[in-house]
Order: structure tokens, then C-alpha cells, then sequence
């Protein structure tokens, strides 16, 4: 009898293997599904970890912001009030209504300039995502234009303007009453809104899902607080410098993906976008925005404010400018790589990396499966 166990308990054992090693094969698989789903790959990892760190200072600085109300109410001064950000919300559904009836209206005629190498489902997508871009060049264009004519008087040197840096962080914290600029930071700030919803919504699945959603975030949490704590005129220079790199972005990108481009005008936009975005991005705002506000906070030359306010602006253009660097890297690397294989392709594009994760996955699958035969 013992015998007969002994037998029964072996005979048991390699169906239990293959089992066991069948159902650690058909989970394998899921596993990997997932991951290229999401995006969860190291560098999307990090993302996520510098976003969730970021939370509590955010929660803290909109509390500090409610210290800043009240102690502006017990002088008397003027401040802008959240109830200024319903102007917010309406500006977010508009640009959604706007955006919405551009796709419907442009995709039929944007369709077939689309790249043949994009069919299917990606051919769709790229057609919704060029016409996004387009949005984003008009809009960019008009909000830079908009700017450089209204607020050229403080607009500093290095952006081409007649002032300085320092002159816009004078007066802190008093009220600045400078014409067009509370409704050009609402607008502004109605944009942001929407596009993080849109981003937590329609491309919660992307591979740079919480890359891009760190940008959208820490540029409304920005704009909030510089609106809130009186920063606005440093405020409106970040706005006017980054939205002028991406006149040149939202454009190159919409060329990329059309049948046809002008060999050599092609390039040459991209290393202008590449040296724009390292100009503003990688010089002026850092030089500019980021030390003088950081110098200012320490020499204590204003009257008396709540510095834990100032002290968030200043740690929020460091959290920018870490973005902005990695971003120059990103847009260097994507020239680089199509120099040296000869080919335009955005090797950096959210829609392709997913492809390839998507195709990456179903080969080793497949050597898998081969290899467990």
C-alpha cells in the first residue's frame, strides 16, 4: 500500500508541473499586456513617484495660499480671488467644445494626407492627433502674439523684449494691475485644466501616460499659485516662453505625420524647434525666471509677505525646469537618432513606443509558446 501512494504521489507530480507551469505561461503573457498597456516601464515608474511626492507640498502650498488671502484682507490689498477661476471652468468646456468640432470637422479632409506607412486604427488616431497639433498651433500662436503686443513693456531682454528680470518680481506683493493680464492667465490656465483632464480621461493607457501628465499638472498647479499668491507678471513670461516653443512643436509634429514633406525644410524646422526649446526652455527660464526668484526670496527686499508662498514659487520652477531639461534631452535624442538612421520618424512618439511594446510582447510570447513545445 505504501507502494501503491508512493506510485500515485509521483504519477501526480508532472501533471501538477504542467500545470503549474502552464498556468505561470498563460499568466506571463497578461502580465507583460499590462505593462505595455500602461506604460509602466522604469522611466514611467519614476514619473509616477516624483508626482506622488510632489502631492503634499501642493496640498500645503494651496493652504499657505489661504494664509496669504488673509493676510492681504487685514492690510486692505487687493488680491485675485479663487472665485476668479470660474472664468477657469468656462474657458476648459470651451476649448473642449472648440477642439471636439475641429476633429469632426477636420478629420475627414486630414485622413488622407496621413502617412500611408499609419493604417488601421493608427492611421485614425494620427489623423485625431494632427489635428489636435493644428489646434495647438493656433492657439499657441494667438496667446504669443497676444502677449509679446500687450505685455511688451516688462517683457526682459533675453526674450527680445525692452525691460529686464527683475523689474516684474518689483512690488511683490502688491496687487499689479496690468491691462488683458488677469484674463490672459484664466484662459491660460482654462487650457491646462483641459488638457489634464483629457489626459487622465482619453490617454490614461498611453506609455507616457504619467510623463505627460506631470507636465499638464505642474503647469496648472503653477499657473494657480502664481495667479493666487500675485506672481503674475514672472508668471505671464513663463506662459509667453514656453508657448512659443510650442508653436514650432505642435507644427513639426503634424509634418511628420503627413505623405508629404520638403526633404531639406523638414529638417531644418525640427533643429529650429531642438534650438528654440533650448533657448527658452533650457536658458531664459532658468537664467530668468528660476534664479531671480530664488535670489529675490533670499534677500528678503520686499515688505512683509508670507514667504512660504514665495518660497513654493520658487521650488516649482526648479520642478519645471527639471521637466524643461528632460524635454530638451528627449527632443535632442529623437534628432539625433533620425540623423543617424537617415529617417524622420519621432522615435519619441507615445502612439509608436506603444506599437512597439505591443509587437515586442506578442513575439516573445510567441518564442515562448515555441519554446515550451
Amino acid at each position: 500500500k505504501p507502494l501503491l501512494m508512493h506510485n500515485s504521489s509521483d504519477s501526480s507530480r508532472p501533471d501538477k508541473a504542467i500545470t503549474q507551469h502552464d498556468g505561470s505561461r498563460s499568466k506571463r503573457p497578461r502580465k507583460e499586456h499590462v505593462s505595455s498597456e500602461t506604460g509602466m516601464n522604469k522611466g514611467e515608474n519614476l514619473w509616477m513617484v516624483f508626482f506622488l511626492c510632489t502631492v503634499p507640498i501642493f496640498v500645503y502650498m494651496f493652504y499657505a495660499l489661504t494664509l496669504f488671502h488673509n493676510e492681504m484682507d487685514k492690510r486692505d490689498m487687493p488680491v485675485y480671488r479663487f472665485s476668479d477661476f470660474k472664468l477657469t471652468i468656462m474657458a476648459a468646456c470651451l476649448f473642449y467644445f472648440v477642439k471636439n468640432v475641429m476633429e469632426r470637422s477636420l478629420y475627414p479632409f486630414v485622413y488622407p494626407l496621413i502617412s500611408d506607412k499609419h493604417s488601421g486604427l493608427e492611421r485614425e488616431n494620427r489623423t485625431k492627433r494632427v489635428v489636435k497639433w493644428v489646434f495647438d498651433f493656433f492657439y499657441y500662436s494667438s496667446f504669443t502674439i497676444f502677449g509679446f503686443i500687450y505685455f511688451w513693456e516688462y517683457i526682459p531682454g533675453i526674450m527680445g523684449g525692452p525691460s529686464n528680470c527683475t523689474v516684474n518680481f518689483r512690488g511683490y506683493p502688491y496687487y499689479q494691475d496690468t491691462k488683458w493680464l488677469q484674463e490672459y492667465y484664466l484662459l491660460q490656465l482654462g487650457n491646462h485644466l483641459c488638457r489634464t483632464i483629457d489626459q487622465c480621461i482619453r490617454k490614461r493607457n498611453d506609455v507616457k501616460f504619467w510623463e505627460y501628465f506631470l507636465h499638464h499638472f505642474l503647469a496648472m498647479v503653477l499657473v494657480v499659485h502664481s495667479y493666487a499668491s500675485h506672481w503674475t507678471r514672472p508668471g505671464s513670461l513663463v506662459l509667453l516662453s514656453h508657448d512659443f516653443t510650442d508653436i514650432f512643436l505642435s507644427s513639426g509634429r503634424a509634418q511628420e505625420a503627413l505623405k508629404w514633406r520638403i526633404p531639406i525644410f523638414f529638417p531644418a524646422y525640427f533643429l529650429f524647434t531642438v534650438v528654440a526649446w533650448i533657448y527658452m526652455r533650457g536658458i531664459v527660464f532658468p537664467a530668468c525666471i528660476m534664479s531671480t526668484a530664488w535670489e529675490l526670496y533670499f534677500l528678503d527686499s520686499y515688505p512683509p509677505r508670507a514667504r512660504i508662498c514665495d518660497l513654493f514659487f520658487a521650488i516649482m520652477t526648479v520642478f519645471l525646469a527639471v521637466m524643461n531639461f528632460y524635454w530638451c534631452y528627449a527632443l535632442s535624442k529623437v534628432g539625433l537618432q533620425s540623423l543617424r538612421k537617415g529617417s524622420l520618424q519621432n522615435s519619441y512618439d507615445p502612439t509608436l513606443l506603444k506599437a512597439k511594446a505591443k509587437a515586442k510582447e506578442i513575439a516573445e510570447s510567441e518564442k515562448q509558446h515555441l519554446k515550451d513545445e
